[in-house]
């Protein structure tokens, strides 16, 4: 109880340290801090148990709501992550060797035109990182956006899902399709779609939730 509030206490003090160094007024070649890097850094300064469940990923993951659940989980998720930001920061959680880890991400590595392939190769190394854990991979979620180019992004998102579930198939992981069970009529289902195309409503957790604690 004491570490845990000393932990806490040691958590907002580097978040308001980090705030206020992202807010400085002193030289302007001095880096900003992206709140991205501010919840990377609390992440990397409280520590996951070893035989703990994980789901790490982007806003996805960093909006769910924990009491959905119906089993402890450590949320490690940060909105605007890409798969390259999850491999910075995915050593310090599989250190810890979690029972479980949920990966959810890709969704914004493919709107800035990122290959389906490329995604995979990283989302696949993410997985290979927990070698000590029970590895679910979660599908992309249907989106009804386009790429930074324009491009819809039902057709990558399809063949990325594609690759992962292969991949879960050939290495005893459980892929989980979420994209079967959000897509209505080529696009991300109105009932779960808190509004801009891309992000789910509370409905669109619930069902996600249900998906999850069938396998907590």
């Amino acid at each position: 109880m004491i570490i845990n509030l000393v932990l806490a206490i040691v958590t907002i003090k580097l978040y308001y340290k980090l705030q206020s160094a992202r807010v400085s007024k002193t030289t302007n070649s001095q880096p900003k801090i992206t709140d991205k890097e501010i919840k990377a850094s609390l992440y990397r300064l409280l520590p996951v148990k070893a035989g703990s469940t994980v789901i790490i990923g982007d806003s996805h993951t960093d909006f769910f709501p924990l009491s959905l659940l119906n089993k402890p989980v450590v949320k490690e998720g940060i909105a605007g992550d890409t798969t390259e930001g999850v491999l910075q920061r995915v050593e310090k959680v599989s250190e810890c060797n979690p029972a479980k880890v949920f990966i959810e991400i890709g969704h914004n590595d493919l709107s800035r035109d990122k290959s389906p392939k490329e995604v995979a190769n990283h989302i696949i190394q993410i997985a290979e990182k927990f070698t000590c854990s029970k590895v679910y991979i979660t599908s992309i979620f249907p989106s009804s956006t386009k790429s930074k180019h324009g491009k819809s992004m039902l057709e990558k998102d399809e063949q990325l899902n594609k690759i992962l579930k292969q991949y879960c198939l050939n290495n005893n992981h459980t892929f989980i399709d979420l994209y079967s069970l959000f897509l209505q009529s080529n696009r991300l289902n109105p009932l779960y779609d808190c509004g801009d195309h891309v992000h789910l409503s509370y409905n669109g957790y619930v069902v996600w939730a249900n998906q999850l604690n069938n396998l907590l």
